[in-house]
C-alpha cells in the first residue's frame, strides 16, 4: 500500500496540467500522498526516513510555488523563478536518490 501512494504522488508532481493558470494536479497533494506511502515503509530502511524529511521543504516550496503563480497569474521574473526551480530541482534530486536507495535496501532485504 505503501509503495502505490509514493507511486500515485510522485505521477501528481510530475504532471502539470494548467487550466486558467491553476494547476489542475497540485504538486502539495502528491508530496502529502508521498509522505503517508513513506510512513507506511519507514521500517525498511533509514533512507525512506530521511527521504521523508527532504518532503517537508519540497511541499513548502510547491505552496509557495503555487501561491506565486495565484498572484501574478503565471507571469514570474525568470531570475526569479529559475532561482526558485534550481533549489527546487536539487531537493527533487536528492528525494530521488533516497527513495531509489531505500527501494534498493528493500530489495535487497526480500532477497535474504
Amino acid at each position: 500500500m505503501g509503495f502505490s501512494l509514493i507511486l500515485i504522488g510522485l505521477l501528481l508532481t510530475n504532471i502539470d496540467f494548467y487550466l486558467f493558470g491553476f494547476d489542475i494536479f497540485p504538486d502539495v497533494i502528491g508530496y502529502i500522498l508521498c509522505f503517508i506511502g513513506l510512513y507506511k515503509v519507514i521500517y525498511v530502511s533509514e533512507k525512506f526516513r530521511t527521504a521523508t524529511y527532504l518532503l517537508i521543504p519540497l511541499t513548502i516550496l510547491s505552496v509557495i510555488e503555487m501561491l506565486i503563480y495565484l498572484k501574478t497569474f503565471g507571469k514570474v521574473t525568470p531570475a526569479l523563478l529559475t532561482l526558485f526551480k534550481v533549489f527546487d530541482n536539487i531537493l527533487n534530486i536528492s528525494f530521488c536518490y533516497l527513495l531509489f536507495r531505500g527501494i534498493v535496501d528493500f530489495a535487497h532485504q526480500a532477497k535474504s
